[in-house]
């Protein structure tokens, strides 16, 4: 191999952890605590204490109970069937009563939402508050609680992600509905508690963020708007779980979706992918154990309303439960009719017409709908190509692609197969497995969401393959058409891992398929390894990139003076908070794989006791629905929050060893201040990267090894600044990436020339990579292991680890 290809590799190797990523940018979570406005003006479109609230909105809402308004951050409401408005529970506020339940009364309430039998409210800084507002709810009705959420209560705020919302709603589905109808129309009972599950409409009207009181308390997670995530709403409104949307065009779509729906619950609802009859109808408790039917229902276009003279639409649109079952839903609409006069237009949720009600409304001009602005958005949706992995180790005759990506809570995609000029195509169902950790934005906040796969084939059409590839789908996808979460999916923004091997969930599947395939596809293609791009998407984080923030840092070698003190003691608090926000997530995630190791052993001793004794085979009360797959969910939860504590300890130390040095030298400038110096010069020596502190220390750029066996090239990563280290390509076509430890202190104690050598310790990820006749690389076999790099001022000498001794890696003949 010629030196050109060999420095080419190394260049390759060094842009892997950044050039490999797609040029997407992930998201950060905002610390800043929100504060919610004062929309009263706007949404107050029923008036002052009106007779009666007909359109629910953000600070006025009705329920088969009672109405509510908002006065000056209080509530009022004014029971079915009175007349009279009075502050409700007698304070209009949410207030602290009985044990355990304390909480500082807020000063104002800023939004609500009301339905059946409960009522939700947010104060001014966004924190919600809930109560029951009628006998039969599954807790005492009429007591605040500000905790939210299960299997940890706690409070739930609303950030960065909805605070700017176009809009929220919430929808409880309990008795006064009391069954749910799937695709199928088998009705389901509503069970004992039920639940109530807020939702979201984003800034940008194309993103339904939801969470319910049995998830943790957050908003990681999404329901996909319609037209494949590309309609634009300008509001939002839910009734019994079923949401009403409008463009500005006047186009509106419902749909019937929660957690429970969707499919994401299977330890505590039986679903199914094929129509199944049952023996129960929705009105006797035991239909509640009969198979749900998924996928859940899509989303209904509901008719147009028809426009005539100065008839027009507004946002603030109205959908509420009236009786049992999927379509006891009332749709509205405030608006104008032909003659301009205020009201609504109204049908019922399965109807074909739509009739205007006069109503005394206050509209302001900003609600009305504009036709000239577009409802449809640029596409959403993630494609991903890859290629096909057995046991781990790659299929060079196999690539994939997988299309139609949500990243959703649930949803379906297609992946197609290929070899040669042969294709298979299949659709897979996602849905979203439940997790008991709080989020913030998984897919594309550098973690992944994980998913329950079922595939829909035709069987039939393995015959017409040829008889290697029709081995391998039916080895991968045999029977398993509609086969309830066979596989499972690991997902973000840069890459999709299907792994198609069947999940073990009872003592007859200890002997199951020993080959495992996984499917490994990246935005627009990928060719290295799963574990090495996804270290990749690590080094990629915003929180690292905010190593460099000029914001945060001074000049090497100018002179401050104590007219400079505030600027400096600015820095170093930033860089301090900096330092400790990474160093407080490398805790949390260590915390995480704790407890999930914990509940994840918890949990299998009870599973094994109940397989054991058979428990597992009585589904009443579940039992069997509980054990099928809550071993699985905990060996996710738990998989998923080892990886993300070891890629965070793996990367972040190196951004603390950065700072820490940063620190203490901006902290020796005001030392000196206070030491009564006027001015001080801060450390020229002080670099805010690793490959400066390396190049000042004398270490070469790059080094070459010439011998009979080829050239082997040490090159430094400088285009990563708070990366340390080189990569080795060497005589075989392998990559090797060194990273050096705790090598800012020992390059500055090196002084260039010195009679001792400069030895640092590494550690090592290694990339084999196969050389062709082609430009492409093919990535594998990544190792762990440690060493020693050497710097005697002109030989560049590399060390691996032994268990007697070392093993001499790269010695180099020329450097610079």
């Amino acid at each position: 191999m010629t030196k050109s290809k060999f420095v080419k590799h190394a260049f390759f190797a060094c842009m892997l952890l950044c050039s490999a990523l797609p040029s997407c940018a992930s998201k950060v979570k905002v610390p800043l605590p929100p504060v919610l406005r004062d929309n009263s003006e706007i949404q107050d479109v029923n008036g002052f204490l009106p007779q009666k609230v007909l359109i629910r909105t953000m600070t006025q809402s009705y329920c088969k109970y009672y109405d509510f308004v908002l006065v000056d951050g209080r509530i009022y409401s004014k029971k079915a069937g009175t007349d009279n408005w009075e502050l409700f529970l007698k304070t209009g506020l949410p207030f602290s009563k009985g044990v355990g339940n304390k909480f500082e009364t807020p000063s104002k309430i800023f939004e609500i939402c009301a339905d059946a039998d409960s009522l939700y409210a947010f104060d001014d800084q966004g924190f919600i508050y809930g109560t029951f507002i009628a006998d039969g709810a599954p807790e005492r009705p009429f007591r605040w609680k500000k905790l939210f959420g299960f299997p940890k209560f706690n409070n739930l705020q609303q950030n960065d992600q909805v605070v700017s919302k176009r809009g929220w709603s919430m929808g409880c589905r309990r008795g006064d509905i009391l069954w749910y109808e799937d695709i199928y129309g088998n009705q389901h009972h509503y069970g004992t508690m039920g639940l109530e599950t807020l939702y979201f409409l984003t800034s940008d009207g194309m993103h339904i963020r939801f969470t319910d009181s049995g998830l943790p308390p957050d908003f990681s997670r999404q329901i996909e708007v319609p037209l494949d995530g590309r309609f634009i709403s300008e509001n939002i409104s839910v009734s019994g779980d079923t949401i009403f949307l409008i463009g500005n065009r006047g186009t509106m779509f419902t749909r019937l979706i929660d957690f429970d729906t969707m499919g994401c619950d299977p330890m505590f609802f039986q679903y199914t992918y094929d129509k199944v009859p049952q023996k129960y109808s929705g009105r006797e408790y035991l239909s509640n154990y009969s198979p749900w039917a998924l996928p859940a229902e899509d989303w209904k276009r509901q008719e147009g309303i028809n426009l005539e003279g100065k008839a027009r639409l507004t946002k603030m649109i109205s959908i509420a439960q009236t009786g049992l079952g999927n379509e006891s839903r009332e749709l509205r609409v405030a608006g104008t009719d032909k003659d301009g006069k205020t009201g609504f237009y109204s049908k019922m949720l399965n109807a074909a017409e739509w009739k205007f009600v006069p109503a005394d409304l206050v509209l302001d001009e900003s609600v009305f709908l504009n036709p000239q602005k577009e409802e449809i958005g640029p596409e959403a949706e993630f494609s991903y190509e890859g290629y096909l992995l057995k046991n781990g180790t790659r299929m060079n005759d196999v690539t994939c692609s997988i299309t139609g990506v949500s990243l959703a809570s649930e949803g379906k995609c297609s992946v197609s197969v290929r070899r040669g000029t042969e294709v298979f195509e299949s659709t897979l169902f996602c849905v979203e497995k439940w997790t008991y950790m709080r989020r913030y934005d998984p897919g594309f906040d550098g973690t992944a969401r994980y998913y329950f796969i079922t595939p829909e084939f035709d069987a039939a059409a393995f015959a017409k393959y040829s008889e290697g590839f029709r081995a391998l789908l039916e080895e991968i996808f045999g029977s398993r058409n509609h086969e309830l979460f066979v596989f499972s999916a690991e997902v973000t923004e840069h890459y999709f891992q299907f792994d198609a091997f069947s999940q073990k969930r009872d003592l007859k599947d200890v002997i199951v398929n020993p080959n495992k395939y996984t499917f490994f596809a990246g935005r627009g293609g990928v060719s290295v390894k799963p574990e090495l791009f996804k270290r990749g998407i690590v080094m990629d984080m915003p929180i690292l990139k905010k190593s460099t923030d000029p914001s945060l840092m001074l000049e090497p070698g100018k002179t401050y003076s104590i007219r400079d003190r505030s600027e400096i003691e600015t820095k170093i608090a930033g860089s301090t908070a900096y330092r400790d926000e990474i160093k407080a997530e490398i805790k949390m995630y260590k915390n995480y794989e704790n407890r999930a190791g914990l509940s994840r052993w918890g949990y299998s001793v009870v599973d094994l006791l109940t397989k054991l004794t058979f428990l597992n085979q009585i589904n009443f009360p579940k039992i069997k629905q509980i054990t099928s797959f809550g071993d699985e969910l905990m060996e996710t939860n738990a998989n998923s929050f080892a990886n993300l504590a070891s890629f965070r300890d793996w990367t972040y130390p190196n951004i603390i060893e950065l700072l820490d040095e940063r620190i203490h030298c901006y902290k020796k400038l005001i030392k000196d201040f206070d030491n009564n110096k006027i001015e001080s010069v801060l450390d020229p020596r002080l670099k805010n990267n690793f490959s400066d502190f390396y190049q000042q220390a004398g270490l070469p750029v790059s080094a070459e090894e010439y011998s009979s066996r080829g050239t082997a090239v040490m090159q430094m990563i400088t285009i990563i600044p708070y990366y340390p280290g080189y990569v080795l390509s060497t005589y075989s076509g392998e990559f090797v990436m060194v990273m050096l430890k705790d090598s800012v202190k020992k390059t500055l104690d090196y002084v260039p020339g010195q009679k001792h050598p400069l030895k640092i310790e590494t550690s090592f990820i290694t990339v084999s990579a196969a050389d062709t006749d082609s430009e492409e690389k093919h990535l594998n076999d990544i190792d762990k292991a440690s060493g020693t790099l050497v710097w005697d001022g002109t030989t560049l000498s590399l060390y691996s680890n032994k268990r007697v001794g070392k093993q001499l890696l790269f010695k180099s003949t020329s450097a610079e």
